[in-house]
């Protein structure tokens, strides 16, 4: 893969994401969350601290071991795996109360985040859209989403909060969505 088409890495960032603060009134207290592509645990090690029990997943064992020191630092427990998310991992069906995505694309697993959540469960997604190629990285169409992708993807789920646009300089689209009750 060549430096232009990686995503952007987020080792760096120990802030959770904006949007995950803003819909944070919305999680759940308790119960089981997934952060997918966590990177250094930024979003994971905020669900912990809002009392949920966590699983952060990367392949990037630096990036892991980091989320580990934050955590123990912290005093939180959280389980992290190290995980390739593009050989066909999926989420165990209905097995979480929140699924967080951040700053991740890999469009192939998008139909399982929805089969993972339980019935009431929230998606929490924001990435990159196609505008971003005119602000910076990334620029590979691969990891950049179309106008209302994440909308169609998950027409499944009630839409609680949705926004496409640019955000703090980067384009971006964010979606909190909840899966229904039976």
């Amino acid at each position: 893969m060549l430096p232009e088409e990686t995503a952007i890495p987020m080792h760096d960032s120990s802030a959770p994401s904006r949007f995950l603060i803003e819909q944070a009134q919305h999680l759940p207290s308790t119960g089981r969350a997934l952060d997918i592509a966590c990177g250094a645990g930024r979003n994971a090690l905020f669900l912990a601290e809002r009392g949920l029990e966590v699983t952060g997943l990367d392949r990037d064992e630096e990036a892991l071991a980091l989320a580990r020191q934050r955590a123990e630092e912290k005093g939180l427990s959280i389980e992290w795996r190290s995980q390739e998310l593009e050989e066909g991992w999926q989420p165990e069906r209905e097995s979480q109360d929140v699924i967080v995505v951040a700053r991740y694309l890999h469009r192939p697993m998008l139909p399982s985040l929805a089969r993972g959540l339980r019935p009431g469960g929230l998606l929490v997604y924001t990435t990159f859209t196609l505008e971003q190629r005119e602000l910076g990285r990334p620029k590979c169409v691969r990891f950049l989403l179309q106008p209302n992708e994440l909308l169609r993807e998950f027409s499944g789920l009630h839409v609680r909060a949705y926004f496409e646009g640019i955000r703090d300089g980067k384009a971006v689209a964010e979606l909190l969505a909840e899966k229904p009750r039976p």
